[in-house]
């Protein structure tokens, strides 16, 4: 699991899951968060983008996509998906995913409100 530091095992899990139930918005999510534990940031784009096509109200199918944005350097972006994030609800996950968008957009303020 990718609590254990075991990317690549959580990545072949949720992939598992996913062709059990590929309509589980939350299986995305998961397999979003390992792939960019893994490196690969567009697979957990990717990856987010099809958890909010499925439900667009999942607060952690935006913070992770909004995660991987930053990652691959998409910082306008990210930060639109982080507040999407927040505005469904307001947690660590969100606010640090806000956060460090806020920051690479160059809003140290924001940065620190969050």
């Amino acid at each position: 699991s990718l609590r254990s530091g075991d990317a690549a095992g959580a990545a072949r899990d949720a992939t598992v899951a996913l062709s059990l139930q590929p309509a589980v918005a939350h299986s995305w999510c998961d397999r979003s968060e390992a792939r960019w534990a893994l490196g690969d940031l567009e697979g957990a784009r990717a990856d987010a983008a099809s958890a909010l096509a499925l439900d667009p109200d999942a607060w952690r199918g935006h913070e992770r996509l909004s995660t991987a944005l930053l990652g691959l350097g998409r910082h306008a972006e990210a930060l639109a998906a982080a507040e999407a994030a927040v505005d469904r609800r307001t947690n660590g996950p969100t606010l640090r995913a806000r956060g460090l968008a806020r920051l690479a957009t160059g809003s140290l303020e924001g940065a620190r409100a969050d």
